[in-house]
């Protein structure tokens, strides 16, 4: 199953955007951004937790 997704780059970094990624397929990269910081969410929630314990 896929979901579907809308978003913008937004204006301040559309520039930055652009260059580092110049030819690639945004919603390839966007999606590999995604894939990339979920495991950070859950290291955050770990130490959120063990920080409130």
């Amino acid at each position: 199953m896929v979901a579907a997704m809308n978003c913008s780059v937004p204006e301040a970094v559309a520039p930055r955007f652009g260059q580092a990624f110049a030819g690639e397929n945004r919603r390839a990269v966007l999606t590999r951004l995604l894939v990339q910081a979920l495991p950070a969410t859950g290291r955050l929630a770990r130490r959120v937790c063990l920080a409130a314990q």
